[in-house]
């Protein structure tokens, strides 16, 4: 679904970020007082993360690749089919999981978030990619996206990538290795870790090292 915004720059992507955790911190303390814990990335938490992300608006009206107005509520997964539009290729979409099978997909892309028998790093890409690729809303997807694998990182206590500012200056790039990956039936994610270290030296202006570190811890 392609919906006209404002691009992210990076200080509002991060003020964003930080908020939402901040946001969550305070539920979470509030919560643990009545035995209550939510999980950062669990479904709950990522539908509340895309209602706020349209400031609590009651539903939106979209149009779909074929020119049909449908309407989304913020926080709910589609019940219309979309597609992810391509900006360096006008006109075009790659295809997306069908609404019928966006709560099976999304939870065992979450089983594989929290399966440690990846390594933390290809777990992240995968996350922030095969969600991007579920496209479980109707708008939003790449920037919610972003942000959960963000907040994944921190509470790690690993920077992230600035993803978002390097997407926009080189998407012919990102959609290539985005449609190599979605027909590749071994989901190799290893194509994409030239792609996070560029992104880290984007946004640090320091040389990240091997691409090779990428596969470990």
């Amino acid at each position: 679904m392609h919906f006209q915004s404002n691009r992210f720059s990076t200080l509002i992507w991060l003020i964003l970020t930080v908020l939402t955790i901040a946001t969550f911190s305070i539920g979470q303390a509030s919560l643990a007082g009545k035995g209550v814990m939510l999980s950062l990335l669990a479904i709950a938490f990522i539908k509340g993360l895309h209602r706020h992300l349209y400031l609590g608006l009651a539903r939106m009206s979209l149009r779909t690749p074929d020119g049909i107005e449908v309407f989304m509520v913020p926080g709910e997964f589609k019940t219309s089919p979309n597609g992810i539009f391509r900006r360096d290729k006008p006109n075009q979409y790659l295809a997306t999981t069908s609404p019928e099978y966006v709560t099976r997909d999304m939870d065992m892309l979450l089983e594989l978030l929290h399966d440690k028998r990846f390594p933390l790093f290809q777990r992240y890409l995968r996350f922030v990619l095969d969600l991007t690729e579920i496209h479980p809303f109707l708008d939003g997807n790449g920037k919610l996206a972003m942000l959960l694998g963000d907040l994944f990182l921190l509470k790690q206590g690993i920077h992230p990538p600035y993803f978002a500012k390097y997407r926009w200056e080189n998407e012919r790039e990102i959609f290539e290795l985005a449609e190599r990956y979605s027909c590749d039936p071994q989901r190799d994610i290893s194509i994409f870790y030239p792609w996070a270290v560029k992104a880290y030296e984007f946004g640090l202006g320091i040389s990240c090292g091997n691409n090779e570190s990428m596969g470990a811890g």
